[in-house]
């Protein structure tokens, strides 16, 4: 509650407010005034030196936009993250699921048999059998382990295929480019979780605080996938997002999931952070701060260890999807965050139009 002791002096319906904060004034008659102080704008209400005040503006608090910084132990964050991946897909891409779930899940028999083989030769060995029977069995278990990695291979293997025409190739190829850019960027972070700070003069002032990990973007394919393509792959936690001609593949452990383009929402803007590791070079600081502020934006000289901080803005995508995808990343120029995110999004637009 905003109750307090205070003086003033009375100009008609005029009154200046005097206190340790500085000089203010309101106007009104007793019991009901509006005013405006160091501390932003006011309702004021009560008599005989007992008030009660309700602030309308805090313009000491600083109050910078999107203003984010790595989370403190007061802090409740929600976790940013996709819905089970069984639940990403759609018809078109049902078929090709079921077939990569199958064979991711599947066991290959290559290691045990080799392993097996390789403990029974030594076990003959030790034991002293004839030379002409430890040779029969090499050959016998060479034959059988080559077998089953053939096996192994022909079972848990899947082939695709693309053969693009001339304006998806040339669309992908704008896409693919871009995504060469952002893997040039120095700074690479996956949001995993975040939320509204709950302390603001202990996260540096700022508005948000988020959990975040290094991340790692590549050309890669997928494990037990044969293609002949690259894909653009994001490393988002313990899932890794492939970008395929044709739709985004969810790889997570043993499962598979998808992610149509036409159901792909892009979303990308600059955001200010408030580092405590090293700012990456190709970044923008725009501002500084203090680990821990009072309430004018400067240092609380309450803190011993209160260091002043460097803003940096970086860019911000989000992807995700009616159907469960919600991922969230950061990089260190917000320029080529956004030109990522308007090409994926003229690309999603070009497949489905």
């Amino acid at each position: 509650m905003g109750f307090y002791i205070r003086k003033g002096i009375n100009f008609g319906p005029i009154r200046l407010n005097l206190s340790r904060s500085g000089l203010g004034a309101s106007f009104g008659v007793k019991g009901a005034r509006l005013g405006i102080g160091p501390k932003g704008r006011y309702v004021h209400v009560g008599r005989h030196g007992l008030y009660y005040r309700k602030q309308l503006s805090d313009s000491q608090v600083p109050q910078e936009h999107n203003l984010q910084s790595k989370p403190v132990i007061s802090d409740r964050i929600e976790e940013i993250e996709s819905a089970n991946i069984a639940q990403l897909t759609d018809e078109s891409s049902k078929d090709l699921l079921d077939e990569l779930n199958r064979i991711q899940r599947r066991i290959e028999w290559f290691p045990f048999v080799l392993i097996g083989s390789i403990c029974i030769l030594l076990y003959l060995l030790a034991v002293n059998f004839s030379d002409w029977l430890i040779l029969i069995y090499f050959i016998v278990a060479t034959v059988c382990v080559l077998y089953v990695r053939h096996m192994d291979v022909m079972k848990t293997t899947a082939i695709l295929n693309y053969d693009l025409e001339k304006d998806v190739q040339k669309n992908f190829a704008g896409l693919v480019a871009k995504f060469k850019a952002l893997m040039n960027c120095k700074g690479k972070w996956h949001i995993e979780a975040a939320g509204n700070a709950s302390d603001w003069k202990r996260s540096g002032g700022a508005n948000q605080t988020v959990r975040r990990r290094k991340t790692t973007l590549m050309f890669s394919k997928p494990r037990r996938v044969v293609c002949n393509i690259d894909m653009p792959v994001f490393g988002a936690g313990k899932q890794q997002l492939y970008f395929f001609p044709d739709r985004i593949l969810v790889f997570e452990k043993r499962s598979v999931g998808a992610v149509s383009y036409d159901e792909l929402e892009v979303g990308s803007n600059a955001s200010q952070f408030i580092e405590e590791e090293p700012v990456p070079t190709d970044a923008q600081i725009v501002d500084t701060t203090w680990k821990y502020v009072n309430k004018k934006g400067g240092p609380d000289l309450r803190f011993r260890d209160n260091k002043e901080l460097p803003i940096a803005l970086y860019g911000q995508l989000h992807l995700k999807s009616p159907s469960g995808l919600n991922e969230k990343f950061n990089f260190s120029v917000p320029e080529i965050c956004n030109g990522f995110a308007k090409e994926l999004e003229d690309y999603c637009k070009f497949k489905y139009q």
